[in-house]
């Protein structure tokens, strides 16, 4: 097993949600690139981010914080919240995130679009998305498969 820590943002802070509650936040630091550290000196290899005012708004409000985490630690960037088109894909690919991962937009956008067969989609580097959706993740996620993982 490998578990990845996970870094909330708000505010650019790192923070934790209380059952998803944005009224009941508890800030664990102002500097979340030295969290991200911390978890590198522990052995950490991935991490995963995710912009809770861009999963509320549907915005890259964290982005440079985002920015500062993948240039400053090193690791293997996940990021997830707020993206909802390929722009916003591609504009954390170019930054050098590793991972995107789609949330809402996989249970917002018509199922069959994630029917296709993955190799007519529109998109360069298929083994950077990992489309998950809380709701329907066994369906959706078999359907991806990205190194070194096979879910489905």
């Amino acid at each position: 097993m490998e578990l990845f820590p996970a870094i909330d943002l708000r505010d650019g802070k790192a923070v934790r949600l209380v059952q998803g509650d944005y009224n009941q936040m508890t800030v664990f630091s102002d500097r979340p690139e030295e969290v991200a550290l911390g978890f590198k000196e522990q052995g950490a290899k991935i991490l995963h981010v995710v912009d809770l005012d861009g999963a509320k708004d549907a915005a890259l409000a964290n982005f440079d914080t985002i920015e500062k985490l993948i240039k400053t630690t090193g690791l293997f960037v996940e990021v997830g919240g707020g993206i909802r088109n390929e722009a916003s894909i591609d504009k954390y690919l170019s930054l050098g995130a590793g991972r995107v991962i789609l949330g809402t937009v996989a249970v917002s956008t018509s199922l069959p679009v994630f029917l296709i067969p993955l190799h007519t989609l529109p998109i360069r580097n298929l083994q950077s998305y990992f489309i998950f959706s809380a709701k329907k993740s066994l369906f959706l996620c078999k359907y991806i498969l990205f190194p070194p993982y096979n879910i489905g």
